[in-house]
């Protein structure tokens, strides 16, 4: 994800689907990996002397470490985990995310945030989650844990990108397609957001 687009509308599809779920099914952990794919930028220190004031405003009331501060009052507790993610170093980053998922001690929902979701066939790149990851990080999670990935629109190459990407979901876990949970709002509908569950 590039924390440019932080806080945009898909966000508060995400947040809203993740924080209402999560509380519907008791669940009081959520671990946001966050699949970070820009660089942090050094605030100006020369120039304009507003620059630095203004550049430090924004990185304070854009910091996806802040997204925590939503399960506060809720009972939930949201870990942001904000590596650097590549497509060269993707097996080393996943390989992290399992250890961690291997290693959890409650009940938790493991969100993914690539910058567009699950990855279609004729494309590639560090902007999608591939099928694979998915289906590693399943074997790797607990039972009662869930995995939930975040989906952009693809209705321009794909009217039924909804289903498609379900059943991609469904095929990774190895479960029907209507044990994958998919949550939409009225908010924005070029955003969605996929779960299943570890049994």
């Amino acid at each position: 994800m590039r924390t440019e687009w932080y806080g945009d509308k898909k966000d508060v599809v995400n947040w809203v689907s993740l924080l209402s779920f999560a509380k519907r099914k008791g669940i009081k952990h959520i671990f946001y990996v966050v699949m970070c794919t820009d660089t942090i930028q050094d605030v100006p220190n020369e120039g304009n002397p507003y620059e630095r004031a203004v550049a430090e405003f924004f990185d304070r009331h854009k910091d996806l470490r802040r997204t925590k501060e939503l399960g506060m009052g809720h009972g939930i507790r949201i870990n942001v985990w904000m590596k650097q993610f590549s497509n060269e170093g993707r097996a080393a980053y996943f390989k992290e995310v399992h250890k961690k998922m291997r290693a959890s001690k409650r009940r938790t929902v493991w969100f993914f945030d690539p910058d567009t979701g699950i990855k279609p066939r004729s494309q590639r790149g560090e902007k999608y989650v591939n099928e694979e990851d998915l289906k590693c990080a399943v074997e790797a999670l607990k039972p009662g844990h869930y995995l939930a990935c975040y989906q952009h629109s693809q209705k321009q190459s794909d009217p039924r990108w909804q289903n498609t990407n379900r059943k991609k979901l469904a095929r990774a876990s190895c479960k029907k397609v209507s044990d994958v949970k998919m949550f939409t709002s009225n908010y924005s509908n070029e955003a969605i957001i996929l779960a299943v569950r570890k049994t």
